[in-house]
């Protein structure tokens, strides 16, 4: 399965957000998808649910749809990140769906939650 994501505009002056989705599965057909959207919680990411309703409408659009929203707590507030991140991560793997959408994630929580995703064998 493969995503592309063109013209993802977020503007702090009008909050204005475009999101193009393409689909396609491995031999270039369109496909349909039921992802989860997956972000850092924190009192910074106020624009977050404006982004899963557009991400939401962008995906009904290639007839596919975000079946799970996963709100990962910041680094700071937990005592021990590497167990919390890979409880997280056992939880959404055991959920249907292959795509995750990954967004609004501090440089130091995303780069701990894609070596644990890679450990735990959820992507390549």
């Amino acid at each position: 399965m493969e995503m592309a994501v063109q013209d993802h505009i977020l503007s702090d002056s009008t909050t204005c957000i475009k999101l193009d989705l393409h689909l396609k599965d491995s031999r270039g057909n369109p496909a349909r998808a039921t992802t989860s959207a997956i972000y850092e919680h924190n009192n910074d990411f106020s624009a977050g649910s404006e982004i899963i309703t557009t991400l939401s409408d962008s995906l009904r659009s290639v007839d596919s749809e975000v079946e799970h929203r996963k709100s990962f707590p910041s680094l700071s507030s937990l005592s021990d990140p590497k167990t919390a991140i890979k409880e997280e991560l056992k939880k959404l793997k055991r959920k249907s769906n292959i795509v995750f959408i990954i967004f609004q994630f501090s440089l130091e929580s995303a780069v701990l939650l894609f070596e644990k995703a890679k450990q735990m064998g959820m992507m390549e």
